[in-house]
């Protein structure tokens, strides 16, 4: 073997090695990249986590404290009412309708008014009822009326 293709020999193995060092590096370079992508999504998932459930908190609190708000109207308006005149109702039975109670309710006060007996109720239920009752027997007069007129055919 001469000196050149010696030389040659050693150049093609430092190539190799170099080769070989280059490619663990990239692959370690790589690795690295990937580790500190994955740590920086890791945190970035964690921290939307973490606002996600603050978010939820603040709405859980926000809706504990409407309905506590609610209820407390739901109170006051329960008291203005039953400071109001009482008014004796009595509902007749109903065939169409078998329920014991009939429920008339104001603002999200309801009241489960018995049928067939007398029973006293705060005016406005009172006149809710009623208002209720004229309009619903308008509506079975006019259903009857309809049922009896003759249908006349023009042509």
């Amino acid at each position: 073997m001469n000196k050149k293709n010696k030389f040659e020999v050693i150049d093609n193995e430092k190539a190799e090695v170099n080769v070989d060092m280059e490619a663990k590096l990239r692959e370690q370079l790589e690795a690295e990249i990937r580790a500190q992508i994955e740590s920086e999504m890791k945190v970035k998932l964690e921290q939307e986590e973490k606002a996600r459930k603050e978010a939820e908190e603040k709405l859980i609190n926000y809706e504990k404290s409407m309905e506590k708000e609610l209820e407390k109207q739901e109170k006051s308006f329960k008291n203005w009412l039953d400071e109001q005149p009482k008014v004796s109702i009595e509902i007749p039975e109903d065939p169409n309708n078998p329920n014991e109670v009939v429920p008339v309710g104001l603002n999200g006060v309801i009241y489960a008014i018995p049928t067939g007996k007398q029973f006293d109720v705060p005016k406005p239920i009172y006149d809710i009822w009623k208002y209720s009752h004229e309009e619903t027997k308008k509506v079975n007069k006019r259903i009857r009326e309809s049922v009896h007129k003759e249908i006349k055919i023009s042509g």
